[in-house]
């Protein structure tokens, strides 16, 4: 702030931006201010300008209560005791230091904490000196003192397995341990197979703002877990590479991934968000090297204002490519201030933006990729007056059920649209389409499209080929084709007689002599759209059946012996005949036929009482010849009534 007086209305002599917004500025507050019950601290913020884009900050009053003195009694030394308790008593127990797995302050050779001197504690800040090299075998349990952390400017290695990984926490699960802070280190230094829990910030928490902190270093993260952190991982001026690693329970406001500058990829990770404001999966500013974020889950960020990637600072280049974004309360991915980045095979969702573009000389091009159920597909706008709009180019994609409109560009803006496919919007532009796109299971994160979308080979000409050597497809999943049918539709009940009236039922057999996990496979019947989700963890026996119906209580009530049987479906089967569909989890078609209730289709089938029963499953089911009328009212879950045997495959 400026010298002198200060009034409401003083501007602020300089503007905080760029990774200064992390920044924590600590006031001690002399304590006869604050009396006993309920009290109000009131904050005054001041702008550095009047059109300043945004205001925001975070918080926190936190209190040290001094331990008051108490009589300790030692009630016994020996490795295990009795002890009854008759009143209010605090036990501590009190362990002797080993000092042999005591981790020295500063390390200037090389070391190696093994398991069999497991675990090692850190009661004092720790420096990896230039010179110093740590090997960290599987299994090693290091515990951290309150705010005690290791910095690295030699080399560390953390070398743990999937079995035995390496464990970073605090000694008292009550207390927050420091950080692992890399300084200008020495070579590559890597994590693999690592959980860190419990862990803050470094000493200086300007530049070692988060629980894994890097400032001009190379750093490899593989299989590490950061679980119940204040924020996972800051990356400043450095090449850091992020593989397999798994983000969740953050407990602070701001970024579980901040990097700025440097080169940085982001590889088959999984980021689970919360309900803080302000918060972004991604943040990314200064990017000028190599950056590539590919084949990651980023979900549910819901606190107000949060992204899944935020992109800004001028970054250049950036490959984002094959993520599932979803359930981001603002935008799925934020591109502005002059960045400019291209998104390939994405699929966003449940996003207020599935892409939000603004500022001057800010791009996105936008490649075979999915937007679903989001407010808007795309937009590009002017956010802050003056700075000017975004620019997108949209080929080969699906917007689809978009809640307010598939594309939206103020006069500042411009999107152009190609070869792409809205079931919301007429687009403007080559190539663009108008209808479903049937996808396969979309709620169950399932983005394939089915036999017969439009999506299919429509994409424009001059794309690359898709990997089949067929022209592109639209959307993120290319059609995934068919696979043997291992599992096939063995029976089908569409129209029951009144007399025996179980409702609509279909039967599936596995072909094979082994077991099969068949866990999101998907009904399809002709309306395409999921009629049933196989449930997860659903494994079918060798040889086996099991049935799907539309009336769970229905059913059970005339087949009351019939345990593998689900429901219920959210469609019943057509009485004249219609399509089928089953298609697993890879979006590949397992089996599919189209049933009649005219001949050469057995005609007893048709409310009649009988169902339609395969004849043998070596047969061509999609033939009305291969299938006959049941003896009595069907067999669901069981061999076919009129199954026959050597029968030649057709």
């Amino acid at each position: 702030m400026p010298a002198g007086s200060v009034s409401y209305s003083t501007l602020a002599s300089s503007a905080v931006s760029g990774s200064d917004e992390s920044t924590f500025f600590e006031f001690t507050i002399d304590k006869t201010y604050l009396t006993a019950g309920v009290n109000e601290l009131a904050v005054e913020i001041h702008q550095s300008g009047a059109a300043s884009s945004d205001v925001s900050f975070d918080l926190s009053l936190d209190a040290v209560l001094n331990q008051q003195a108490s009589n300790a009694n030692v009630i016994g030394t020996n490795p295990s005791l009795s002890y009854i308790i008759k009143d209010d008593t605090e036990l501590l127990a009190e362990f002797e230091k080993i000092s042999s797995s005591e981790i020295a302050q500063i390390i200037n050779e090389p070391l190696t904490l093994s398991k069999v001197n497991s675990p090692y504690f850190v009661p004092n800040d720790v420096t990896i000196e230039a010179d110093g090299i740590v090997t960290v075998e599987p299994g090693v349990i290091i515990y951290f003192s309150a705010g005690r952390s290791i910095t690295v400017k030699g080399k560390i290695l953390m070398k743990g397995t999937v079995a035995d990984p390496v464990t970073l926490t605090s000694y008292y699960p009550s207390e927050k341990w420091g950080a692992v802070c890399f300084e200008k280190s020495k070579g590559i230094s890597e994590l693999d197979n690592v959980n860190i829990s419990l862990a803050t910030n470094g000493s200086d928490p300007v530049n070692f703002f988060a629980a894994l902190s890097s400032l001009n270093s190379t750093v490899h993260l593989t299989n590490v877990h950061f679980n119940n952190v204040k924020l996972p991982v800051s990356s400043q001026w450095s090449d850091l590479i992020i593989n397999g690693c798994v983000f969740e329970n953050v407990t602070e406001v701001g970024d579980y991934l901040n990097c700025n500058g440097g080169n940085l990829s982001v590889l088959n990770s999984v980021f689970i968000g919360n309900a803080i404001s302000d918060m972004d999966a991604i943040d990314l500013g200064f990017m000028n090297g190599t950056t590539d974020i590919k084949n990651n889950i980023i979900r549910d960020f819901t606190g107000s204002n949060n992204d899944g990637i935020d992109l800004g600072d001028s970054s250049l280049n950036v490959f984002i490519s094959d993520n599932l974004i979803k359930n981001c309360s603002d935008k799925g991915v934020s591109i502005g201030q002059g960045s400019n980045a291209r998104l390939v095979r994405n699929v966003i969702a449940n996003c207020n933006l599935g892409a939000g573009i603004k500022d001057s000389l800010s791009n996105a091009d936008i490649l075979n990729s999915t937007f679903y159920s989001n407010n808007i597909g795309v937009s590009c706008f002017e956010k802050v007056v003056n700075r000017g709009g975004g620019t997108a180019e949209i080929r080969n994609s699906i917007i689809a059920h978009s809640n307010t409109s598939s594309i939206s560009a103020d006069i500042f803006s411009k999107i152009n649209v190609s070869y792409s496919l809205s079931n919301t919007d007429t687009l403007e532009g080559q190539g663009n389409l108008y209808g479903e796109p049937l996808l396969i299971n979309p709620g169950g994160a399932n983005y394939y499209i089915q036999t017969n979308s439009p999506c299919f080979n429509n994409g424009d000409p001059d794309s690359p080929l898709d990997s089949d050597g067929s022209r592109s497809d639209i959307g993120a999943f290319m059609y995934a084709g068919d696979t043997k049918s291992v599992v096939l539709i063995n029976e089908i009940n569409y129209n029951a007689s009144p007399l025996f009236d179980s409702g609509d039922w279909i039967e599936l057999y596995n072909t094979t002599s082994g077991a099969l996990d068949i866990s999101g496979f998907v009904f399809i019947d002709e309306n395409r759209t999921p009629s049933f989700v196989i449930p997860n963890g659903t494994i079918l026996p060798a040889n086996s059946f099991f049935a799907v119906c539309f009336d769970l209580s229905l059913f059970s009530s005339l087949y009351p012996d019939v345990k593998n049987v689900f429901g219920n479906m959210n469609s019943g089967l057509s009485g004249s005949g219609e399509s089928l569909f089953l298609y697993n989890n890879l979006g590949q078609l397992v089996d599919s036929l189209t049933y009649d209730d005219k001949a050469p289709w057995p005609l007893a089938a048709d409310g009649g009482g009988s169902s339609l029963e395969l004849v043998n499953p070596t047969l061509e089911n999609a033939y009305g010849e291969s299938w006959n009328a049941s003896i009595g009212h069907g067999t669901p879950g069981a061999i076919n009534s009129t199954y026959v045997t050597g029968v030649q495959e057709g």
